[in-house]
């Protein structure tokens, strides 16, 4: 909208994906089109409504069990996530249910996977 001085202020609503049209017009006139990009995250992947995460653990550790210290988008402080003994050697991923992205329109979000590599 508007603002007094003539600025526009956007409001982005959260979900909103890159490629989102934004149109203002006033009156009669033309209106000024927007499209949104996503800047690169330096840790996060985004695909859609999900997040993707890759980590290196090394074998001994990944049989043992450990803590994994998972980036989040909207804290400094990582989330640490608890892996069993074992599972990271059987499975490839961690499937974390609702800590993705905000999905546009509803009351929910996607999911974050946790993917590790076994050095």
């Amino acid at each position: 909208s508007p603002a007094p001085s003539g600025d526009l202020c956007v409001q982005l609503k959260r979900g909103w994906r890159q490629g989102t049209k934004l149109t203002f017009r006033r009156g009669a006139a033309r209106g000024v089109c927007f499209e949104l990009r996503e800047r690169s995250h330096r840790k996060l992947v985004r695909r859609r409504d999900d997040l993707h995460w890759r980590c290196s653990v090394r074998r001994q550790l990944a049989s043992r069990g450990f803590t994994a210290r998972v980036p989040q988008l909207d804290s400094d402080e990582p989330m640490l996530v608890d892996i069993a003994p074992g599972e990271a050697v059987r499975n490839g991923q961690k499937k974390l249910e609702g800590m993705g992205m905000p999905v546009k329109g509803e009351d929910q979000r996607g999911n974050l996977f946790v993917h590790w590599k076994i050095t």
